[in-house]
């Protein structure tokens, strides 16, 4: 068949004209057009060399069926790329889990601690080491317990059972800082446990020298009879037995008083009676002499 009407002069499957249009020797069978998607089309023309639907001049990959995208601009097509937006974050857990969208870059999972888990699938979210249904505090990786329910963190919080006395007291104390039900005994009320407390009942006598440290209207028992003297006042003898030097002098100068006492009167008495004897002796003479007068 002549050149003329053969429409395909070199017989390489490829009409003449078509040759022409994609640029080929129509004449040369070594000179065949490029199709890459085999359809009959030359690549040069084809809308889509690579017939994956998406026409060449949208398409990042044209001569690749299963790509045709690629979003974060890394030569990587979106349909096989991890991470089409870029963003670091796995696009199957952006989709669900995470719930942001894989092809915003502006999307991101929220991730608290930065450990590249999104906190809607962290367990710890503030990587404390304290799991977040265990953590009253899952976003402040300083504290995990609020023991009074305050709000505020144990590790801030001076007072951590809310039972008015300080942590720090009660340690001194020897209560526990975290139960409300236990506190330390203060039985003067002065915020100063009993424990460190110079003068539990505040009487202003400390409780090294106070008799009765727990009742401020009593601090000394000088006779040991478990009384206190304020209520119980001593007794003479309680006194006497106290100062028993001061009682010896005192009973020798009584001694001595009515010794002086009793030897003045008995000395008297002596007197007396010599006195009467005396005058009786003067009046039987008198008469003897009157008697003798009378008989002459």
């Amino acid at each position: 068949m002549g050149d003329n009407s053969d429409p395909d002069d070199d017989n390489d499957g490829w009409d003449d004209e078509d040759e022409i249009d994609c640029g080929t020797n129509p004449s040369l069978m070594q000179s065949a057009p490029d199709d890459w998607d085999g359809d009959r089309m030359c690549d040069v023309v084809d809308p889509d060399d690579d017939n994956d639907a998406w026409n060449d001049s949208i398409d990042a990959f044209p001569y690749n069926p299963n790509e045709w995208d690629d979003l974060d601009g890394d030569n990587h097509g979106s349909n096989s790329d991890p991470d089409d937006d870029g963003d670091g974050w796995d696009d199957a857990d952006e989709l669900s889990i995470c719930g942001t969208d894989p092809r915003d870059p502006q999307s991101i999972p929220n991730d608290f601690d930065g450990d590249r888990i999104c906190d809607n699938l962290d367990d710890d979210d503030d990587n404390d080491l304290v799991l977040d249904f265990d953590d009253a505090f899952p976003f402040d990786p300083t504290e995990t317990k609020d023991t009074d329910g305050d709000g505020q963190g144990d590790g801030d919080d001076a007072d951590d059972d809310n039972d008015g006395w300080a942590d720090s007291t009660e340690a001194v104390c020897e209560t526990s800082p975290i139960a409300s039900s236990e506190v330390p005994a203060d039985f003067d009320g002065d915020l100063t446990c009993d424990l460190i407390d110079p003068d539990d009942d505040n009487d202003g006598v400390i409780d090294q020298e106070d008799a009765f440290p727990f009742d401020p209207g009593e601090w000394v028992d000088r006779n040991s009879d478990g009384l206190g003297d304020n209520a119980h006042p001593l007794t003479v003898m309680d006194k006497m037995k106290l100062n028993p030097g001061i009682s010896i002098i005192a009973i020798g100068s009584l001694a001595a008083i009515l010794s002086a006492t009793m030897a003045f009167l008995f000395g008297r008495s002596k007197i007396r009676e010599q006195f009467d004897d005396d005058q009786g002796w003067g009046d039987e003479e008198g008469d003897y002499y009157d008697d003798w007068e009378y008989q002459e």
